[in-house]
């Protein structure tokens, strides 16, 4: 799962600067499924308390930008952010397989 490599490699949320908003440490539990509407892979991400507060903050901050999701220093996705995420879990879609 995304929540133990980020013990091993490092997860980060940064925008479009490469300011880090959020780290892979602040995400509790990831999970890979699929959307029931269009079969599209998802990443289903909570965070803790500290990575709910960041995350929130970043994503207001951030409406109609991108932030960039690293896995070190691989951009794996780069989101547009529709609207603030407040509640301490995201999808993160558009993901091509389940790898």
């Amino acid at each position: 799962s995304i929540a133990e490599l980020g013990a091993m490699a490092e997860l980060t949320f940064r925008d479009s600067n490469g300011t880090v908003l959020v780290e892979g440490k602040n995400v509790s539990d990831s999970s890979v499924g699929k959307r029931k509407d269009t079969g599209e892979y998802i990443v289903k991400l909570s965070f803790d308390a500290e990575g709910t507060k960041a995350f929130a903050e970043a994503t207001k901050a951030q409406i109609g930008k991108q932030i960039g999701i690293y896995m070190d220093d691989t951009l794996i996705s780069n989101p547009v952010v529709n609207s603030a995420i407040t509640g301490g879990q995201a999808e993160i879609t558009g993901m091509d397989n389940y790898e």
